[in-house]
């Protein structure tokens, strides 16, 4: 019986992060074009939905922290 062999060739290509610019690159290349005033306006609106989103979490919790206070053992 005869064993065969195989041989594969791979070749490992540079990653393309050299040629990406950097994140804060981006970032500031975004935000130089961006308007201050907007991007003010839509940080505001985003915390707003960000409060009325989590409001219902801290409401839950407290209800059931005095769920389990009044709970019998």
């Amino acid at each position: 019986m005869k064993a065969i062999t195989v041989k594969r060739t791979f070749v490992r290509q540079k990653p393309r992060i050299d040629n990406a610019p950097a994140v804060s690159s981006l970032v500031r290349s975004y935000l130089t074009s961006e308007r201050k005033i907007e991007f003010a306006i839509e940080v505001f609106f985003f915390g707003i939905i960000v409060a009325i989103s989590v409001w219902p979490l801290f409401v839950a919790a407290g209800a059931l922290g005095e769920f389990l206070q009044r709970a019998p053992i």
